[in-house]
């Protein structure tokens, strides 16, 4: 006789494996579940009869309920999602009527994965589609720490309060370079500065559990825009902090973390088809509202009137409302998103969003 466990929701394949037992042959089917959850079915290869089903956590109270079993007929189990740090482990058990003991088996519920931003006003515009993305998937918990202007440095300690009680394992960290704080003017350049921060932060981190840092590098920005108004591009540092992050990623991957550090370029999806141009507009996205700008109705704008960021219409001046654009922002969305995507396509939580196809 054998217990069959088939899972619904299964976010990948494991062949078939046998287990000895008194009363006859346990197979387990494929039940690798994702850290959502999901829908066990539970059955007895055996004629017809009555058994009672326990679900057993590895913490907390057993659940217990009387079934038909056998016959061919299956009876689901619930598995809740898993918001811990660990892997959530639960034991099936089947007493079926008249057995002397029950045949049981383990399944596991993963851990989601646990992702956390660190940024400046242009993760700051785009944190909610970034977090709207990842949490899309089912199988993240996202924790945003943003503020303008703010720097690497200025999060340190929560860094070190997160890495004990939230305990990321991806963290993306989206920096321009501005040194408004006392904590980011110590350095003699801004390259100095950003890779002392970076570094700091790297060290945090990486004790605290995370597997993947991301280091978010400047965009390609055109300056000076023909409408920009005068004094608002962007200042040369900017190259500085692309600089400082290559030589942590290359400093590191020599070590013994190699491959922990991850330079992106999320402004890249808000440049000209060729990706070699700046651009404040661009065609909408085929599954994005399309809002219109002078360059036609099936276009949206990408970036503010300062070539940085994002929203439109920005800001009132002085103002820092919460995270995100008073409106939909395609600038902010397409940043957001490309950063998520970096770390869906890392961790293998399914299909990276559609950032090419125009309508």
């Amino acid at each position: 006789m054998a217990l069959l466990v088939g899972g619904l929701a299964l976010a990948a394949g494991l062949m078939p494996t046998m287990a000895s037992a008194a009363d006859g042959r346990l197979l387990l089917e494929p039940t690798e579940l994702q850290a959502r959850g999901g829908t066990v079915m539970v059955g007895l290869e055996a004629p017809p009869n009555r058994c009672t089903l326990t679900l057993r956590p590895a913490l907390g109270q057993p659940l217990t309920r009387e079934i038909t079993c056998g016959g061919g007929v299956r009876s689901r189990v619930a598995l809740p999602a898993n918001h811990s740090p660990t892997a959530m482990r639960y034991v099936i058990s089947l007493r079926p009527r008249g057995w002397g003991s029950a045949i049981e088996r383990r399944v596991t519920v993963p851990a989601a994965l646990r992702v956390e931003l660190f940024a400046d006003s242009l993760g700051h515009q785009a944190a909610p589609y970034f977090a709207a993305v990842l949490r899309a998937t089912g199988d993240t918990r996202v924790k945003l720490e943003t503020f303008p202007g703010s720097s690497i440095c200025g999060y340190l300690g929560e860094m070190r309060l997160d890495a004990a009680q939230f305990h990321p394992k991806a963290v993306v960290l989206q920096f321009s370079g501005d040194r408004f704080l006392n904590c980011a003017q110590r350095g003699a350049s801004t390259r100095s500065s950003m890779y002392d921060q970076a570094l700091a932060a790297v060290r945090i981190l990486s004790k605290g559990g995370a597997t993947r840092i991301y280091l978010v590098g400047t965009s390609t920005i055109e300056c000076p825009l023909p409408h920009a108004p005068a004094g608002e591009c962007p200042p040369a540092f900017y190259r500085q902090v692309n600089q400082a992050y290559d030589q942590l990623v290359r400093v590191t991957d020599r070590g013994p973390q190699r491959r922990l550090l991850r330079r992106i370029s999320p402004g890249s999806a808000l440049l000209t088809p060729s990706g070699q141009h700046f651009t404040d507009h661009l065609a909408c996205l085929v599954h994005e509202p399309c809002l219109g700008t002078p360059y036609g109705r099936r276009t949206n704008w990408v970036r503010q009137v300062d070539g940085i960021h994002f929203c439109r219409p920005q800001w009132p001046k002085g103002s820092f409302p919460p995270q995100g654009c008073p409106s939909y922002s395609s600038g902010a969305y397409r940043y957001g998103a490309s950063m998520a995507s970096s770390v869906i396509a890392d961790f293998g939580l399914g299909r990276v969003p559609d950032l090419h196809s125009t309508r």
